[in-house]
């Protein structure tokens, strides 16, 4: 993990440098520059229809992760924030559900909630409550957890398609 200095915050993470790209046409490989991060992070984009708080948690987020480039860590950072903009967004589609209030107090009795209401099916369900591990395990974390870039853009888009098609 970086060391960060008043010399070094501004400069790229060692550790991203490790991190290239292939052209398949020439076989060669080259780094990704900072803008080719952002570009990937920046791509994914919650729906119109998600709330506008929701938008405004996922924003915070992601340019967490912006700042990635500079300090690795804060992909995790930004990842962690994600799940809690994922618990959000279960929050705020259970309060446009009737459901009962004892499913609507823990995050998994709102996916089960939604689940028995017909929002999500079961397979859903199930991609809910293993995202809803992932939020309790970086909630509650018995040491520092590091998350690389490409794990964390998968997660990431897989998390902004489950928020998306929730308010479609």
């Amino acid at each position: 993990m970086k060391s960060l200095t008043k010399e070094n915050w501004l400069e790229a993470d060692p550790s991203i440098l490790i991190f290239s790209k292939l052209n398949l046409r020439t076989g060669q490989s080259s780094s990704i520059s900072q803008e080719e991060w952002a570009e990937r992070i920046l791509r994914h984009k919650l729906s119109k229809d998600v709330p506008d708080e929701i938008v405004a948690l996922f924003e915070v987020a992601t340019g967490a992760m912006l700042y990635g480039y500079f300090f690795t860590p804060l992909y995790t950072l930004g990842l962690q924030q994600v799940f809690r903009v994922a618990e959000a967004a279960i929050t705020a589609k259970c309060e446009r559900v009737v459901m009962s209030a004892k499913q609507k107090k823990t995050f998994e009795g709102k996916i089960d909630g939604l689940i028995a209401v017909g929002i999500l099916t079961t397979n859903e369900g199930k991609q809910w409550h293993a995202l809803r591990g992932m939020r309790n395990q970086s909630s509650h974390p018995e040491q520092q957890e590091i998350w690389f870039p490409q794990g964390v853009l998968r997660i990431l888009a897989g998390l902004v398609g489950d928020i998306n098609r929730l308010f479609s």
